[in-house]
Protein backbone atom coordinates (compact mmCIF):
# COMPACT_ATOMS: atom_id res chain seq x y z
CA UNK A 1 0.00 0.00 0.00
CA UNK A 2 3.15 2.42 1.01
CA UNK A 3 4.00 1.83 -2.85
CA UNK A 4 0.82 2.83 -4.51
CA UNK A 5 0.70 5.90 -2.45
CA UNK A 6 3.71 6.95 -2.87
CA UNK A 7 3.84 6.38 -6.95
CA UNK A 8 -0.15 8.24 -6.71
CA UNK A 9 1.70 11.13 -5.13
CA UNK A 10 4.05 11.27 -7.31
CA UNK A 11 1.30 11.01 -10.66
CA UNK A 12 2.17 7.70 -11.38
CA UNK A 13 -1.58 7.43 -11.12
CA UNK A 14 -2.96 10.10 -13.44
CA UNK A 15 -4.77 9.54 -17.09
CA UNK A 16 -4.63 6.69 -18.71
CA UNK A 17 -2.02 4.91 -16.18
CA UNK A 18 -1.28 1.20 -16.19
CA UNK A 19 -0.87 1.44 -12.69
CA UNK A 20 -4.59 2.61 -12.46
CA UNK A 21 -5.91 -0.73 -13.73
CA UNK A 22 -3.69 -2.36 -11.11
CA UNK A 23 -4.65 -3.38 -7.60
CA UNK A 24 -1.93 -3.58 -4.79
CA UNK A 25 -1.15 -7.29 -5.13
CA UNK A 26 0.68 -6.13 -8.56
CA UNK A 27 3.51 -4.94 -6.11
CA UNK A 28 4.25 -8.25 -4.69
CA UNK A 29 6.90 -9.04 -7.26
CA UNK A 30 8.36 -5.55 -6.77
CA UNK A 31 8.39 -6.39 -2.68
CA UNK A 32 9.57 -9.56 -3.02
CA UNK A 33 12.77 -7.74 -5.53
CA UNK A 34 13.14 -4.86 -2.97
CA UNK A 35 13.79 -7.76 -0.33
CA UNK A 36 15.65 -9.78 -2.28
CA UNK A 37 18.01 -6.41 -3.29
CA UNK A 38 22.11 -7.07 -2.37
CA UNK A 39 22.86 -4.95 0.97
CA UNK A 40 25.21 -2.53 -0.81
CA UNK A 41 21.94 -1.11 -3.15
CA UNK A 42 20.68 0.45 0.09
CA UNK A 43 24.58 1.81 0.74
CA UNK A 44 24.64 3.81 -2.79
CA UNK A 45 24.10 7.66 -2.87
CA UNK A 46 24.86 10.29 -5.29
CA UNK A 47 28.81 10.37 -4.40
CA UNK A 48 29.34 6.95 -4.54
CA UNK A 49 28.62 6.41 -8.21
CA UNK A 50 31.87 4.50 -8.56
CA UNK A 51 32.29 1.63 -11.47
CA UNK A 52 30.71 -1.44 -9.61
CA UNK A 53 27.94 0.81 -7.88
CA UNK A 54 26.79 2.09 -11.18
CA UNK A 55 26.17 -1.88 -12.97
CA UNK A 56 24.94 -2.61 -9.17
CA UNK A 57 22.22 0.76 -9.63
CA UNK A 58 21.77 -0.62 -13.18
CA UNK A 59 20.94 -4.22 -12.36
CA UNK A 60 18.82 -2.64 -9.66
CA UNK A 61 16.71 -0.93 -12.18
CA UNK A 62 16.55 -3.82 -14.78
CA UNK A 63 14.97 -5.72 -11.61
CA UNK A 64 12.83 -3.22 -10.73
CA UNK A 65 11.60 -2.96 -13.98
CA UNK A 66 10.98 -6.53 -14.86
CA UNK A 67 9.20 -6.94 -11.34
CA UNK A 68 7.06 -3.99 -12.29
CA UNK A 69 6.16 -5.72 -15.93
CA UNK A 70 2.77 -7.31 -16.81
CA UNK A 71 1.93 -8.65 -20.27
CA UNK A 72 3.01 -6.05 -22.79
CA UNK A 73 3.13 -3.69 -19.89
CA UNK A 74 6.93 -2.03 -20.29
CA UNK A 75 7.56 0.51 -17.05
CA UNK A 76 8.92 3.35 -17.87
CA UNK A 77 12.46 4.75 -16.57
CA UNK A 78 10.10 7.33 -14.95
CA UNK A 79 8.17 4.60 -12.50
CA UNK A 80 11.07 2.27 -11.93
CA UNK A 81 13.66 5.51 -10.64
CA UNK A 82 10.66 6.71 -9.04
CA UNK A 83 10.80 3.22 -6.83
CA UNK A 84 14.03 3.55 -6.50
CA UNK A 85 14.22 6.95 -5.13
CA UNK A 86 11.84 6.35 -3.02
CA UNK A 87 12.72 2.78 -1.64
CA UNK A 88 16.49 2.94 -1.79
CA UNK A 89 17.43 6.91 -2.00
CA UNK A 90 20.22 6.24 -4.49
CA UNK A 91 19.32 7.48 -7.50
CA UNK A 92 17.33 11.15 -9.09
CA UNK A 93 14.00 9.89 -10.47
CA UNK A 94 14.67 10.39 -14.10
CA UNK A 95 10.98 11.96 -15.11
CA UNK A 96 10.54 15.13 -18.17
CA UNK A 97 11.98 17.40 -15.51
CA UNK A 98 14.85 15.56 -14.17
CA UNK A 99 15.61 14.68 -17.66
CA UNK A 100 15.74 19.00 -19.05
CA UNK A 101 17.52 19.75 -15.38
CA UNK A 102 20.25 17.38 -16.16
CA UNK A 103 20.63 18.43 -19.97
CA UNK A 104 20.44 21.91 -19.22
CA UNK A 105 23.21 21.79 -16.45
CA UNK A 106 26.02 18.70 -17.78
CA UNK A 107 24.48 18.70 -21.38
CA UNK A 108 23.79 14.96 -21.54
CA UNK A 109 20.58 14.15 -22.61
CA UNK A 110 20.56 10.16 -22.35
CA UNK A 111 17.38 8.90 -21.31
CA UNK A 112 17.97 5.82 -19.66
CA UNK A 113 20.35 4.92 -16.32
CA UNK A 114 23.24 4.78 -18.60
CA UNK A 115 27.19 4.96 -17.43
CA UNK A 116 27.01 8.03 -18.85
CA UNK A 117 23.54 9.59 -17.11
CA UNK A 118 24.90 8.41 -14.07
CA UNK A 119 28.43 9.88 -14.14
CA UNK A 120 26.67 13.53 -15.26
CA UNK A 121 24.37 12.95 -12.49
CA UNK A 122 27.63 12.25 -10.28
CA UNK A 123 29.17 15.41 -11.99
CA UNK A 124 26.25 17.60 -10.59
CA UNK A 125 26.14 16.86 -7.22
CA UNK A 126 29.71 16.68 -7.18
CA UNK A 127 29.78 20.47 -8.82
CA UNK A 128 27.94 21.69 -6.26
CA UNK A 129 28.18 19.45 -3.11
CA UNK A 130 29.08 22.05 -0.61
CA UNK A 131 25.37 23.51 -1.04
CA UNK A 132 24.12 19.98 -0.96
CA UNK A 133 25.77 19.28 2.10
CA UNK A 134 24.70 22.29 3.79
CA UNK A 135 21.09 21.92 2.94
CA UNK A 136 20.63 18.89 5.18
CA UNK A 137 16.67 17.93 5.25
CA UNK A 138 15.57 15.72 7.75
CA UNK A 139 12.44 13.38 7.15
CA UNK A 140 9.41 13.95 9.33
CA UNK A 141 8.26 11.30 12.51
CA UNK A 142 4.79 10.33 10.87
CA UNK A 143 2.71 10.44 14.59
CA UNK A 144 4.34 13.69 15.45
CA UNK A 145 5.51 16.03 12.02
CA UNK A 146 8.41 16.21 14.02
CA UNK A 147 12.28 16.09 12.36
CA UNK A 148 13.56 13.13 12.48
CA UNK A 149 17.25 11.83 12.35
CA UNK A 150 17.06 10.77 9.04
CA UNK A 151 18.25 13.34 6.69
CA UNK A 152 17.40 13.00 2.29
CA UNK A 153 19.80 11.20 0.69
CA UNK A 154 22.32 13.25 -1.80
CA UNK A 155 20.20 11.51 -4.24
CA UNK A 156 16.85 13.01 -3.68
CA UNK A 157 18.54 16.62 -3.39
CA UNK A 158 20.10 16.87 -6.74
CA UNK A 159 16.29 15.26 -8.12
CA UNK A 160 14.70 18.46 -6.51
CA UNK A 161 17.40 20.35 -7.94
CA UNK A 162 17.23 19.17 -11.24
CA UNK A 163 13.79 19.17 -11.52
CA UNK A 164 13.47 22.62 -10.96
CA UNK A 165 15.99 23.52 -13.03
CA UNK A 166 14.20 21.43 -15.36
CA UNK A 167 10.77 23.58 -14.78
CA UNK A 168 12.65 27.12 -15.78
Amino acid sequence: MQIGFYLASWGMYRGKAFLLRRSARHYVPLIRTIVDMPAEVWDIDTGLYSASNIDCLQACERQVAQALAAGEFKPTLTLTTKVMLGVFGNVPAIDTFVFKGLKAATGVSSWNLSTNTLTAIEQFYLEHQLTFDAAEIHTLDFLTGKPTARSYSHAKLVDMALFIAGQQ
